[in-house]
């Protein structure tokens, strides 16, 4: 029962670890003091009708309409994530819920970033979600995104094999 438990727990804390991207290392860079805030049609441009395919996982599509999906597939663990991104200000957040093969271990992420540039640099600082992220401030987000939907076809054999 415990050998049990400890990989439950194991399998909880490494769904974390498998969304962190090459952009959200844990870097703790500093804004520099010439940076402006992007408006929101700006942070809206960085997300609207792209995917971003982070390393190693995951592959994450943002709707026009404020819906994303993704998936990810990290040494064997399969997961699916569906829910909203908004932009506010020069803040985005999204809101993903990530489900798995074992519906029973379901969990709700909730992150946000507020995005700024210095000329055509753009740098984000991460402002909610992971407490070991909080802080951190990184270049060239905006840079990881492509232009398309390349989740859906994935997503959806997904939802069909864990019978979601």
């Amino acid at each position: 029962m415990l050998k049990s438990n400890l990989k439950i727990a194991f399998v909880a804390l490494s769904i974390p670890i498998l969304i962190l991207s090459q952009a959200e290392a844990n870097n703790k860079g500093k804004l520099p003091k010439d940076a402006v805030a992007l408006s929101v049609e700006e942070v809206k441009a960085i997300f609207a009708g792209k995917t971003f395919t982070y390393s190693p996982v995951p592959t994450i599509y943002f709707s026009p309409d404020g819906t994303l999906s993704g998936f990810e597939n990290y040494k064997g663990q399969e997961h699916i994530m569906d829910g909203t991104w908004t932009a506010s200000g020069n803040e985005s957040c999204r809101t993903m819920n990530i489900h798995g093969s074992d519906k029973s271990k379901n969990m709700q992420i909730v992150e946000c970033r507020k995005f700024y540039k210095v000329g055509k640099v753009v740098y984000d600082e991460y402002t909610k979600g992971w407490p070991e992220l909080m802080g951190n401030v990184n270049k060239d987000y905006d840079k990881l995104g492509k232009a398309g939907d390349a989740a859906s076809i994935q997503v959806d054999a997904l939802h069909k094999k864990f019978g979601y």
